[in-house]
């Protein structure tokens, strides 16, 4: 929960689909990050399975990358689990 009076003036300001899309993207890395913590896997494991550096998968998990649908469903497949689940 954001406290700091600035920081929340700020987000005050965004265009809606901004803070959706930040949003969404948080939940992904907090759901990748759970998922390894419950494999016992780490970022290293996950970089070398998918090809991708170590910093890449860093950002990944620090919430602010924008993931293509390509990395959503790479990432996915290795884990074995769902990040995203689409609704009919």
């Amino acid at each position: 929960m954001i406290t700091n009076p600035t920081l929340l003036e700020s987000i005050q300001h965004l265009p809606p689909e901004v803070v959706l899309r930040t949003d969404w993207a948080f939940a992904i890395s907090d759901k990748i990050a759970a998922i390894l913590e419950k494999k016992g896997l780490t970022q290293k494991d996950l970089a070398l399975a998918l090809g991708k550096s170590e910093s890449e998968v860093s950002k990944w998990l620090g919430g602010t990358q924008n993931f293509t649908l390509k990395t959503i469903a790479l990432i996915s497949t290795y884990l074995g689990e769902p990040l995203i689940e689409v609704k009919e």
